[in-house]
């Protein structure tokens, strides 16, 4: 072989050697980065038989990747529920509890049977409306603690909005740099920061993202509206029936909703727009209940905020009672208001004689002092069993006072129990796909070490060859001379 062939392989594959001993050292040094994939620097034969190298490469599976960042947004959807109604269960507190609803609503049975057995005690009326108070206190307590969770729930969504369009700009500008330095340069750090990108969008709402000629990644969401295409970038919003709006840049059109249905917005949406005010609307017809059954009997002993009934709607707008149903627009956030009648307040007689119907606002004729029979009937509810409660908001059709107060505490619960099982059910999927992507994807340093010390002996093979070949042409030039 000629010197001169020798010298130019010797020195290609010094350049060769190098730029792959460069990505090991790459590799082992961001082995512990999050998001970091194995880089591979591969090489070639060129047409007299030096060696080239041909780009860096990722081994990333398209498919694993697609299903992390699914699972990761499942993960999150879940994780934020779980959050917000792990705050509505510690503050319902247990079904048994003390300062359950359950127990307020016992404690007024058991003031009511205290008078009963001797209603000519005035003290004892004063029991009955404490215990009253307590029970529309803790309905006002438990709808306030819905109200919080639904602030909070609101504010998140405006900060993670305000976080997806940071996300989608620095994917856009992620695509730029792929596309700018796309063909023999290394782009693989840029990929695998637009990769982490993607991932974090996933964990935030359910996308669809297509691969460009160009090597850009374009991003929809599910329901086919773009979101970062061709350097154009979307906007969200907070607003709208869903919740959250998308804008197109340079549109004149209204901002249009946004279905969305995974990660943290995902459940943040769900929250926000379906499970509180359905946790509000029990909370409501519970209150309802409560003050339609004993309206029946002529003891208005609950009302709206203490001076309003609670009427049918116009034009009767009497007093609510089972023959008379409430105004749905009035029990809309009613457990929020409902207080002990003022006027049962002013003259705790009427819950000995009761109310003159219609209008329930004037007591009825007095009866006899040891005459109980408004105080039973009063007791006879507690008894009921088959008291209606709405069951399209989720309440039992029929049940007695404390068993729909019982059911609505174990059912909020159970939300977050069976909220909790899901997500440790999706943890344990997405573990599983990061084990596989870490298998395939990851840098395993031992590797790296063992095939970092070939390329080592290589690169030192290939120096000796230099230096015997400037041997040789140091006794040609000294013979020549």
């Amino acid at each position: 072989m000629p010197t001169t062939d020798a010298l130019g392989l010797a020195l290609s594959g010094l350049d060769v050697t190098k730029a792959r001993i460069d990505t090991l050292s790459r590799n082992i040094a961001n082995a512990q980065t999050d998001g970091y994939t194995e880089k591979t620097q591969g090489q070639t034969t060129g047409l007299v038989g030096n060696a080239e190298v041909v780009p860096v490469q990722r081994n990333v599976d398209a498919f694993l990747q697609n299903s992390l960042n699914q699972t990761g947004g499942d993960v999150n959807q879940l994780a934020v529920s779980v959050n917000l109604l792990q705050n509505i269960e510690t503050s319902f507190g247990a079904p048994n509890a003390d300062t359950s609803l359950a127990a307020s609503i016992t404690n007024l049975q058991n003031a009511f049977q205290n008078l009963s057995v001797n209603p000519e005690q005035s003290s004892l009326f004063t029991s009955v409306i404490n215990a009253g108070t307590a029970v529309a206190r803790n309905l006002n307590s438990l709808s306030q603690t819905v109200t919080t969770t639904q602030t909070s729930a609101q504010l998140q969504v405006q900060q993670t909005v305000v976080a997806v369009n940071q996300i989608l700009q620095n994917i856009n500008s992620t695509n730029q740099q792929v596309t700018a330095h796309a063909g023999n340069e290394d782009v693989t750090d840029q990929e695998d920061q637009r990769d982490r990108l993607i991932g974090q969008l996933s964990g935030n709402l359910d996308i669809t993202t297509f691969t460009e000629p160009n090597g850009a990644i374009a991003v929809y969401t599910k329901d086919g509206k773009p979101l970062v295409v061709d350097n154009v970038v979307a906007t969200f919003g907070v607003g709208g029936p869903t919740g959250v709006t998308w804008t197109e840049p340079g549109s004149s059109a209204s901002p249009a909703p946004v279905a969305i249905h995974s990660g943290t917005l995902g459940g943040l949406l769900t929250l926000q727009n379906t499970t509180l005010p359905g946790i509000q609307a029990q909370l409501d017809d519970i209150g309802r209940g409560l003050t339609v059954e004993f309206n029946t009997i002529n003891v208005p002993l609950f009302n709206d905020g203490g001076t309003n009934a609670l009427n049918s709607p116009a034009p009767t707008a009497a007093p609510a009672t089972e023959t008379n149903a409430a105004d749905p627009l009035q029990v809309m956030g009613y457990a929020s208001r409902i207080a002990v009648n003022q006027a049962v307040i002013a003259n705790p007689l009427i819950l000995h004689d009761g109310a003159v119907p219609p209008a329930l606002t004037v007591a009825a004729a007095p009866l006899a002092p040891g005459d109980t029979t408004v105080i039973n009937n009063a007791l006879t509810l507690f008894n009921r069993t088959n008291i209606a409660f709405n069951a399209a908001v989720g309440l039992p059709a029929n049940a007695s006072f404390v068993q729909a107060a019982t059911d609505f505490v174990t059912a909020q619960g159970g939300l977050r129990a069976n909220a909790q099982g899901q997500l440790d059910s999706e943890k344990a999927l997405q573990q599983t796909i990061t084990n596989k992507i870490s298998a395939q994807s990851g840098v395993n340093v031992d590797n790296e070490v063992a095939l970092l010390s070939v390329l080592q002996n290589a690169y030192a093979a290939n120096a000796r060859v230099l230096t015997t070949v400037q041997n040789l042409f140091d006794k040609l030039f000294t013979a020549i001379q």
